[in-house]
């Protein structure tokens, strides 16, 4: 009886071990964004602000702040996406989408403009469009984030808003 128990503790510690490598995929709550009740968050939408570009428009925006570990390495990253559409053909360098949140430090990396702005694909991924135009019948995907190594949020504000603005204003 003895001799089994033995032979079971290198198993064990190994997968003890082991377990201890890798890290699940999980929604993260940011530490900026509380509910009412004082519950932290992980996701929300975000509040549409009106369009600056005449005939382009955000149907829906969202936030999420994500920990996985992408090759080995843990990472925590706050996304925000936006889904665009149009009533008229707009080329696609001469507007930007501004997201915002509660710290005015991380918005100016989370202006999304011209070619960044991608075609949705029917899974609802986002590719490299094939053109520099959002058309009536093109809608039109802009995704920022903020990524930092480890397990922890990161020092970001709370998201706030998304708005189309004109490029070059930021």
């Amino acid at each position: 009886m003895e001799h089994r128990l033995l032979n079971r503790r290198p198993l064990i510690l190994a997968l003890a071990l082991l377990g201890g490598c890798f890290y699940p995929d999980h929604d993260t709550p940011l530490p900026s964004c509380e509910r009412q009740a004082g519950a932290r968050v992980a996701r929300g939408s975000l509040r549409v602000l009106p369009s600056e570009v005449a005939g382009i428009g955000i149907d829906s925006a969202s936030w999420h702040d994500h920990t996985g570990s992408p090759d080995m390495n843990v990472e925590t990253t706050l996304f925000y996406e936006a889904f665009l559409s149009a009533t008229v053909a707009v080329p696609l360098d001469s507007i930007a989408v501004r997201f915002r949140s509660s710290r005015a430090a991380d918005d100016s990396a989370l202006l999304v403009a011209g070619f960044l702005v991608a075609r949705r694909t029917d899974g609802g991924s986002a590719r490299q469009m094939s053109g520099g135009v959002i058309r009536p019948a093109e809608p039109r995907y802009a995704l920022a984030a903020l990524s930092r190594r480890g397990r922890k949020p990161g020092p970001w504000g709370c998201p706030r808003s998304v708005q189309v603005i004109h490029a070059g204003r930021g």
